[in-house]
């Protein structure tokens, strides 16, 4: 499904959302000409980005820019399908970008550490690095917009996502949490469920303390 976001919230004119069908993660679109993808979905057929962006009068051939939150399949399955049709840079953590060998020219690949601002269409987002769910996770932060496109690290209504995979940590889990309730967010692009379009503070705020108490409850390791 193609949506238009800015049908719900003005600050995200050229913003788009594409939600998959089954274990697959969400794909913002970011930009009409000069395009940045978040994450690229699982690259099942049904889920085929060259097929949604042609729903929404886009083109993959103008993808530029591919920004992946973190290197699990139902996130990174889709960049070969980006990959054949365009020739976009690769944005990972530079601890997961062995996930990409083989899979996408090495030369496309493009390794963050977090810090870095990276130019779109619509401005600038800031990569955070917020290991946990996986060693090399990341969120980016739209400043001027007030918001947060959260990947894996935090979901709708105080959820978060696991730790219980390779490179999950619950200590930097809830550490990565923690230094996202500094954040000035209306506006949260989780990696899957759908957006919140206000008052998005309170959703980290509550991700944050129910990892804080579910972590380090004594009946955690039972």
């Amino acid at each position: 499904m193609f949506i238009r976001l800015e049908e719900y919230e003005n600050r995200l004119e050229d913003i788009y959302l594409i939600q998959g069908v089954g274990l697959t993660s969400n794909i913002y679109v970011i930009g009409k000409t000069a395009i940045t993808l978040i994450d690229a979905g699982n690259g099942a057929q049904i889920n085929s980005l060259t097929s949604h962006l042609q729903k929404g009068g886009l083109a993959v051939e103008d993808v530029v820019k591919v920004i992946v939150t973190h290197a699990h399949a139902d996130h990174i399955g889709g960049l070969e399908d980006v990959c054949q049709k365009a020739h976009p840079e690769i944005l990972i953590h530079e601890a997961e970008a062995h996930s990409l060998q083989g899979r996408i020219p090495e030369q496309s690949i493009i390794k963050l550490r977090g810090g870095e601002r990276v130019e779109t269409e619509k401005g600038v987002v800031e990569v955070i690095h917020t290991p946990g769910h996986s060693r090399g996770a990341i969120c980016l932060y739209d400043r001027g917009r007030r918001t947060l496109f959260s990947g894996d690290t935090v979901f709708p209504g105080g959820f978060f996502g696991r730790c219980d995979l390779e490179g999950g940590d619950s200590g930097a889990f809830i550490a990565s949490l923690k230094a996202l309730t500094k954040l000035d967010v209306d506006v949260l692009l989780p990696g899957h469920e759908g957006p919140v379009f206000q008052n998005a503070d309170e959703h980290i705020q509550r991700s944050y303390d129910t990892a804080r108490n579910f972590f380090t409850s004594p009946f955690h390791r039972i």
